[in-house]
């Protein structure tokens, strides 16, 4: 089962949604002062711990990161 698992193609537009909507719930449940620089970093350091703990690759959560931050 694991090698029928790892020859599988991961969708990029799904695992980029999915990474996305999970960031943005979690994001919610933070309580932080956006306008705090401090604050927004050890927000940032969370979500990328959170996304890490759930097996997504860092340079998407990073990607991602910095996409919800422009919003």
């Amino acid at each position: 089962l694991i090698d029928i698992a790892l020859e599988e193609e991961i969708d990029e537009k799904t695992y980029r949604q999915t990474l996305r909507e999970l960031l943005s719930a979690k994001l919610r449940s933070l309580k932080f002062d956006p306008s705090d620089r401090r604050a927004s970093y050890l927000a940032a350091q969370k979500l990328a711990r959170f996304a890490a703990s759930r097996g997504f690759e860092a340079e998407a959560v990073f990607r991602e990161i910095e996409h919800l931050n422009r919003l």
